[in-house]
């Protein structure tokens, strides 16, 4: 039976596998470099979203010109295509010292 992470949970579990498979394939393990750089890249896009939403009600966000709201919508549409085709991509590395059944 395959243990099943909750989906919050993925983030951190693909920058553990890609960090011990960067470490057992160079040697170096830089474990702390790829978690500060997940961090990072989370507050990046945290601060994308606070500067494009609120960026994109200012078009409208009334009964009478709600255009503002519909955009809101459909960018958030497209970020979310946008992630699930790059996490399609992904292809989990395989273990150098896997033992075979």
């Amino acid at each position: 039976m395959r243990f099943q992470l909750p989906f919050w949970n993925y983030p951190m579990a693909l920058t553990g596998d890609i960090a011990s498979h960067d470490g057992e394939k160079t040697g170096i393990y830089k474990n702390a470099a790829f978690y500060g750089m997940k961090s990072f890249m989370m507050k990046i896009g945290i601060a994308l979203s606070q500067l494009i939403f609120p960026s994109l009600l200012l078009l409208g966000k009334t009964r009478e010109n709600d255009l503002g709201i519909r955009m809101v919508a459909f960018v958030s549409l497209a970020f979310c295509i946008v992630a699930f085709i790059l996490m399609l991509k992904y292809k989990e590395p395989v273990k150098i010292n896997q033992p075979t059944e």
